[in-house]
Order: structure tokens, then C-alpha cells, then sequence
């Protein structure tokens, strides 16, 4: 049985080695025909023309958007560019009026604080003049109740004279206090 088997597979070793030279030989004859007779090498000089045009366009595509990319990412780089200026003068105008903005409540807070020791100052004036006015009125006060109580002694003195009496005019007590309860002292 070895035997047999060894016998058809030469077998078909040598049929296959005859088809694989038949198809070898079939391509070969097929090139030859086409590359011996002037119109087979018209149509492959024809074909190596077309794909050498075809591979030139694709070169050409492939430069046009490489050009193209270079193109638009300078672009993209300018317009980066132009926008990072941009924002740096926002920022720089910002930072001007932030400035500006402190050294004006700055000015305003001197103003007040200027405006309040004014008004302190006229406020401690009118305290001093209220008080000048307190004393004049006390020094007034004073004098009228010596006068009123001379007055008094004078009439008990002479009271039968049919004279109108000031006996029922008190005399008046000091008043607590003058001063303004709004103005700090």
C-alpha cells in the first residue's frame, strides 16, 4: 500500500508541475505577444504612461495640500497671534482702569476725610459759640435774679404804696443745660 501511495503522489506532483509550467508559460507568451508586436508595447507604454500621469497628479494633490496646510496653519498662527495681542490689551486696559478706579476712591476717601474735619471744626465753632451764648445767659441770668431780688426787697420795703408787686414773679431756676444734645462735645 506504501508503494501505491507513493506513486500517486508523483503523480500529481507531475500534473501540477505541468500546470504550473502550462500557466507560466501561458503568461509568458501572453507578455511576449503583447511586448514583441509593436501594438502590445504601444498599449503598455500607454498604460506606464497613464499611471506615471495619475502618479504625478497625486504628487501635485499632495503638494497643493501640503501648501495648503503650511497656508492655514500660518494663518491660524497669525489669528492666534492677533488675538493673544488682543486680550493683552484688554488686560492692560483693565488694569489702567482698576488703577484709575483706586486712585479716584482714593481722591474721594481724602475728600470726605477732608469734608469731615471742615465739618468737625465748624462743629466744635458753633459748640464753642453755644457755649460762649450759655455763659452770656448764665452771667444774664445771674444779673436778673440779683435785680429781681433787690426788686423784691425793695417792695417789702415799701409795700403799702399801692403799687403793682412783683411778688408773684418767681425766680427762676438755672436751666440744666443749653447745649445742643446733637453736637458731640
Amino acid at each position: 500500500r506504501l508503494r501505491l501511495k507513493e506513486v500517486k503522489v508523483a503523480a500529481r506532483e507531475r500534473a501540477l508541475e505541468g500546470s504550473v509550467k502550462g500557466v507560466a508559460k501561458h503568461l509568458e507568451v501572453t507578455i511576449a505577444s503583447k511586448c514583441s508586436f509593436g501594438k502590445g508595447q504601444g498599449i503598455l507604454d500607454a498604460q506606464h504612461a497613464e499611471v506615471a500621469a495619475c502618479l504625478r497628479g497625486l504628487e501635485q494633490q499632495k503638494r497643493d495640500w501640503e501648501h495648503e496646510e503650511q497656508n492655514m496653519e500660518a494663518t491660524l498662527q497669525r489669528k492666534e497671534q492677533e488675538a493673544r495681542e488682543r486680550v493683552q490689551a484688554l488686560e492692560d486696559r483693565l488694569v489702567q482702569r482698576d488703577f484709575e478706579v483706586q486712585r479716584r476712591m482714593a481722591l474721594s476717601v481724602k475728600e470726605v476725610e477732608a469734608l469731615v474735619a471742615k465739618e468737625r471744626e465748624k462743629a466744635v465753632q458753633r459748640q464753642q459759640e453755644l457755649d460762649e451764648r450759655e455763659a452770656l445767659l448764665d452771667k444774664r441770668d445771674k444779673e436778673v435774679n440779683r435785680l429781681l431780688r433787690e426788686v423784691q426787697a425793695y417792695e417789702k420795703q415799701h409795700q403799702g404804696d399801692g403799687r403793682p408787686s412783683t411778688a408773684s414773679i418767681r425766680i427762676p431756676e438755672k436751666i440744666a443745660s443749653r447745649k445742643d444734645p446733637s453736637v458731640p462735645e
